[in-house]
């Protein structure tokens, strides 16, 4: 918080550092334009803000809540990113990765471009008013949006087909290149290779977010037809007494047992969680004024066991007693006849 580039900061951050020579590469840039604080204190991917399965995507709060998330350096409402490696003719290039950083795929633009990019690129028949598969940019948010059902597991099968895409790029430009060089158009022909390339990448990116939709719909995650697995939620959040599901109960909460917010006199509001208190509360609150028929249930089978056998051993016990009095009542008469 010291540091930035503010106009009040004493200490600001330098326009730019030494590095090591080759200690930045393309592969770096792009995993830092990926990143959202994993594994510091502001890792926003962690937490009940980032729900069961690590989103760092954040929705606006209302007015008049006042607080911040964090901003990641690959934020949830990026249009495009870019690396651009800086070179004159076909050492120029342009990384571009449309959409959100962490689930795009960044590929390769000449500097020099002799040509406009694929029509996907360019076209005007979608916006981000209106949904087209004609347009690129739908391919990479339709994959962002539908990895917000289990972040955690849907974002890294992305990034790592995302890798995968990548690294075919760097051979195609290596392929570009070299082809362009036997060409009397050197620039044209590397244009119409890298784009050839663009065009048939962006396709390939529908038929991998399709193949998400049957992969890891209705919290499953389906390889064939024969076996599925489910996806699971972590313990940590199941056991929270906010999400309620292990305090369960037929007679409530069905919801968890919520924090509580106290005034604070400066007129801000405080979460204080006052979990075990509402819990204690709730439970004590509750045998007070209802029956708990399953604790009653339990109680009442030895008492009706034990009811039952007093009644036969005061049954036998009757019988005897009936047939003793009869043979004194019968010792007292003497047949006539």
């Amino acid at each position: 918080p010291e540091k930035g580039d503010g106009p009040q900061v004493r200490n600001p951050f330098p326009a730019s550092i030494p590095v090591p020579k080759g200690s930045i590469t393309r592969e770096k840039v792009m995993s830092v334009l990926r990143d959202h604080f994993e594994g510091t204190p502001y890792d926003l991917t962690a937490g009940m803000a980032a729900g069961p399965f690590g989103s760092p995507n954040r929705a606006a709060a209302p007015n008049g809540v006042i607080g911040s998330w964090e901003r990641a350096i690959s934020p949830d409402k990026s249009s495009f990113s870019y690396v651009a490696e800086a070179g004159a003719g076909l050492d120029g290039v342009v990384w571009l990765g449309l959409d959100r950083p962490h689930g795009t795929a960044f590929l390769p633009f000449w500097g020099a471009a002799m040509e406009p990019a694929p029509s996907s690129y360019s076209t005007h028949s979608g916006c981000q008013s209106k949904f087209s598969m004609d347009v690129a940019w739908w391919a990479y948010n339709v994959v962002n949006q539908y990895s917000d059902l289990n972040f955690k597991l849907i974002n890294a099968d992305v990034q790592k087909k995302a890798r995968a895409v990548e690294e075919r790029a760097v051979h195609k430009l290596a392929a570009c290149k070299a082809a362009a060089r036997q060409s009397d158009t050197p620039l044209r022909a590397a244009t119409t290779c890298l784009n050839g390339f663009a065009a048939e990448e962006v396709q390939a990116w529908w038929s991998y977010a399709f193949s998400l939709f049957a992969k890891y719909g209705r919290y499953y995650i389906t390889e064939n037809e024969t076996s599925a697995k489910d996806q699971v939620y972590p313990e940590w959040w199941l056991r929270s007494p906010d999400v309620g599901f292990t305090l369960w109960h037929k007679g409530g909460p069905y919801h968890g047992i919520p924090c509580v917010e106290h005034e604070l006199p400066t007129g801000t509001t405080k979460p204080i969680l006052q979990v075990e208190a509402l819990s204690s509360k709730h439970h004590a609150t509750e045998s007070l004024g209802r029956i708990d028929w399953h604790q009653f249930a339990l109680l009442l089978v030895p008492m009706c066991a034990i009811s039952l056998l007093s009644n036969a051993i005061s049954y036998r016990v009757g019988l005897r007693r009936g047939a003793a009095q009869s043979f004194e009542d019968a010792s007292g008469y003497v047949r006539v006849a």
